[in-house]
């Protein structure tokens, strides 16, 4: 009588792991919006890193060329 009990229990909670885990439609639609959005950042970030490079570059030139001046 036992096993049978563990094994409704085991059935059970393999039912609710399941029904919990399936995602609705709409929270797909959410989910891709903020991947969307996160990677918008993050392109927004490597623009400014690579600007940020650019104009230390341009700054470290104009050093160079005041070193060569002297």
């Amino acid at each position: 009588m036992k096993t049978y009990s563990i094994a409704t229990l085991l059935g059970a909670s393999a039912i609710a792991l399941t029904l919990i885990s399936c995602k609705s439609k709409r929270e797909e639609v959410r989910e891709d919006k903020i991947e969307q959005e996160a990677d918008r950042i993050e392109e927004k970030a490597d623009n400014v890193r690579a600007n940020a490079d650019a104009t230390a570059d341009k700054i470290e030139d104009k050093a160079d060329a005041v070193r060569k001046t002297e």
